[in-house]
């Protein structure tokens, strides 16, 4: 009797070892194969996830306080991967919801650096270095090779994603690019917050997609710049995204890795005054997207408004003279030799004498502002270079203006006097 006890309990002891051996073996799946399948929390049915709220930057003003750059609402399309691999048919979903944008125009944001053509190659160069720094903690976290190559890449992604077999490569593409934004929210270390799938979209392209009713798919609110005169598109300059190279020292101005900083013009010079401070959010959510809580730990701050000497209507006829300038020399030079007819472009500067207040920074060609991202790649490929803001970064010979400082220079040294006359030459 006894050694059937015994018997018995190793069975059982042995029976309880296998089951918690396939709990811990899904608990590790979870948390370090399959990140993107789901996330454990404290609460299996519920997570709460934190969120930076960008305060609204401060508005940049002429000198007579007419408003040339400001903010305006918009809306975010946000996927919460708890939610989504929560819920049944993922990758379907996700493909419904991609093809729709791709119906409606909506633009959606993949940094995934794979092109989407066969045969399949790495496009690096399109990443800026964080994007490029977390495609290689994704390679580590999934333990691939640095040096694997596009095409076996993909092979694995497709199998590891669980994409049908009867799905096109291109069906297939797309549900890969945002699976792979998706996982790289999941890995630790990276502290990316919820993936954005598209950005500033309009009412009637955010109720159709709504309308999908894709659990984890949810609208966020936020700000984008909006500039209301296309003039001085050089000077008021641009924002963007926190570059690797910069993120330790924003870091320690307390700046969120998502923020939006100013790279050019008055944004970048006056980022310290216009940026605000952000908040920051929590929410909780259940499996199913209901949201249980949600609350401030800060609340965002806006910031301050610039205001320019800039004079934006005098501004706006200089504009408009250079251009008449440059393209009369083009098309019929100056005097019998024709002169200036290679001119590319220029450059007007206009300056309170008495206090040296800038009133105009012109620049040829320009372009308009608000349609920079639709126009970036055909602005970057023209030889007229319309991005270099000629007056500030490019020389020229000073000419005539510059004999009021010799003048000056001579008289002061005594070398002449208001009775001199000086017989130029050339």
């Amino acid at each position: 009797m006894g050694r059937i006890t015994r018997f018995r309990t190793i069975i059982f002891l042995c029976l309880v070892a296998l089951l918690m051996g396939g709990y811990v073996l899904r608990l590790y799946k979870l948390q370090a194969v399959e990140p993107e399948n789901g996330l454990v929390t404290a609460d299996a049915d519920s997570m709460q996830y934190m969120t930076t709220v960008e305060a609204a930057r401060g508005n940049i003003l002429d000198r007579n306080g007419n408003i040339l750059v400001s903010n305006r609402a918009s809306y975010n399309l946000v996927i919460i991967n708890f939610v989504l691999f929560n819920a049944k048919q993922p990758n379907e979903r996700l493909l419904q919801l991609l093809e729709l944008c791709d119906d409606l125009g909506i633009r959606y944001a993949s940094h995934f650096p794979v092109t989407a053509e066969i045969p399949y190659s790495y496009n690096m160069d399109a990443l800026d270095s964080s994007q490029q720094k977390y495609f290689r903690s994704f390679l580590d976290n999934r333990d691939y090779d640095l040096d694997i190559s596009a095409q076996t890449l993909m092979k694995k992604l497709r199998a590891g994603y669980r994409i049908p077999s009867d799905w096109t490569q291109e069906q297939a593409y797309k549900v890969i690019s945002v699976r792979y934004e998706l996982e790289l929210r999941s890995i630790p270390g990276i502290g990316l917050e919820n993936y954005t799938l598209a950005s500033d979209v309009s009412a009637e392209n955010l109720a159709a997609v709504m309308e999908l009713g894709i659990p984890g798919v949810i609208v966020e609110t936020g700000t984008v710049r909006e500039f209301h005169t296309t003039s001085a598109a050089h000077l008021l300059g641009t924002i963007g995204q926190i570059y690797a190279e910069e993120a330790d020292a924003y870091r320690e101005k307390g700046y969120a890795l998502n923020a939006l900083v100013g790279k050019s013009g008055v944004e970048q010079a006056f980022e310290e005054y216009l940026h605000g401070s952000s908040g920051t959010k929590y929410t909780t959510v259940s499996s199913d997207g209901e949201v249980l809580e949600e609350y401030f730990e800060t609340v965002p701050q806006p910031g301050n408004n610039v205001e320019l000497t800039i004079d934006i209507s005098l501004q706006g006829v200089a504009e408009k003279a250079l251009e008449d300038v440059i393209l009369n020399l083009r098309e019929n030079g100056v005097g019998r030799r024709q002169e200036g007819k290679d001119a590319e472009g220029g450059a007007v500067v206009v300056m309170k004498v008495k206090t040296g207040e800038v009133l105009v920074l012109a620049s040829y060609p320009s372009y308009d502002p608000n349609t920079l991202s639709e126009d970036y790649a055909g602005l970057n490929a023209d030889p007229d270079k319309p991005l270099r803001n000629r007056a500030l970064l490019d020389t020229y010979t000073p000419g005539s203006i510059f004999k009021p400082v010799v003048a000056l220079a001579g008289l002061m040294s005594g070398e002449i006097t208001s009775e001199s006359i000086v017989n130029c030459s050339h």
